[in-house]
Order: structure tokens, then C-alpha cells, then sequence
């Protein structure tokens, strides 16, 4: 996938947004599949400030996340409206990851999807908690372009 609309350099490129990369990238791992983000240098071999700066939030967001996307597996039915759902290897960890969409902001609550078994844990990586046993409580989406919901089963 290109960061921006060409697969080679152009000065004046319109690059996705980091929201929009990062929510392909859950979708892709959440089907199983691998993620390649394509990047055309200029002709001095330097990589545009618009591609480093995604890479860069990228990078962050990955920082807090991986474990959502590294070494995980696909788990039916795969999405549900704005989550992504991954499992580990072992299938005793269920990754919901929740696609926050463009323009949220202030305090979001959202209905998590059912998880199948005994929840022995439940947590959110970065700002949020889990209200009750249903519902994900971000303080503030203009902040966040995804969060991931940990459950481990028993």
C-alpha cells in the first residue's frame, strides 16, 4: 500500500492520514495478513517529512500496540462495525482493537463485542478503561486513533 497516491516520488503527493494507515494495518493483521507500506524517496534519496512524520506516529502507536499485531493470529469473525479482533498464538489472548473514527472527540464510550469463554483479565493499552463487563470508555478520542482492549481467558 502507498503512504501516499503514487508508488514513486512526487513533490506534491497527498499522503494518508496516520489514523487511516494504522487503521489498514489493523484490518490487514486482523484477516492475517502482512502489511507493506510503500515509500518513494526524492531524487537526492531522502524520504519526504510527510512519510517520516506517519512513520513516526506509526511508530508510537506500534509502541504501545504491538502486542496486538506481532506473532498474533486472526480471530473469526474478524470485525465487528469499528473493532478488529486478533487472538495469540495460544488463543488465550483476545486483541479487540477499536478503530476510532475520523473526527471523534471528547469522552467516547463504546459496546465491546462479546468474547467467547471465561474473561480472566480485561485491559486497555494507553488512556481508556472498561466500564462494567460491556462497555470501553475512551477520555478523549481526538487523542487516539485506535485502542486495543486486552482480554485474557482463563
Amino acid at each position: 500500500m502507498t503512504m501516499g497516491d503514487s508508488w514513486s516520488y512526487v513533490a506534491s503527493d497527498n499522503y494518508k492520514s496516520t489514523r487511516t494507515l494504522v487503521h489498514m494495518l489493523c484490518d490487514v493483521v486482523a484477516k492475517g495478513g502482512s502489511l507493506l507500506l510503500n515509500v518513494g524517496p526524492d531524487a537526492d534519496g531522502q524520504i519526504p517529512a510527510p512519510a517520516l512524520l506517519r512513520m513516526k506516529e506509526i511508530g508510537e502507536w506500534m509502541a504501545e500496540n504491538s502486542s496486538s499485531i506481532y506473532s498474533t493470529r486472526p480471530l473469526y469473525p474478524y470485525a465487528q462495525g469499528d473493532w478488529r479482533m486478533t487472538q495469540s498464538k495460544d488463543g488465550k489472548t483476545t486483541y479487540m482493537i477499536y478503530l476510532v473514527p475520523e473526527g471523534s472527540s471528547g469522552k467516547l464510550s463504546v459496546e465491546l463485542p462479546k468474547v467467547e469463554g471465561k474473561v480472566k483479565s480485561c485491559k486497555v493499552f494507553g488512556e481508556g478503561k472498561v466500564k462494567g463487563s460491556s462497555t470501553l470508555v475512551i477520555p478523549d478520542a481526538k487523542k487516539r486513533v485506535a485502542v486495543v482492549v486486552e482480554v485474557k481467558k482463563k
